[in-house]
């Protein structure tokens, strides 16, 4: 029998982070370590299967393998491109 990961799925919108700490076995993918922490259930509206996600702020694949301490993390779409919002700053200021 494989150990057992301690692991960490994690969302984050402008109003509140949801953290939720699962242990799964080893050689876990990312994709099953999200459905195993069955954090979609918390999350209406957001297609965790869909969404990008990684692990420590690094986009991975879902088929990436997890290791002990692993933070995963479901991104959301950025509301402005952050070049679009350089632009607006810099035409403003002149």
């Amino acid at each position: 029998m494989d150990s057992l990961l301690s692991v960490e799925v994690a969302y984050a919108d402008a109003c509140r982070q949801i953290v939720v700490p699962v242990e799964v076995p080893g050689g876990t993918t990312l994709a099953q370590a999200v459905a195993l922490s069955a954090i979609a259930e918390q999350l209406v509206g957001v297609d965790v299967v869909a969404a990008p996600k990684g692990v420590y702020g690094k986009k991975r694949p879902d088929h990436w393998l997890l290791e002990e301490g692993d933070r995963v993390e479901i991104y959301r779409p950025l509301v402005h491109n952050p070049r679009d919002a350089r632009r607006r700053r810099a035409s403003r200021q002149r």
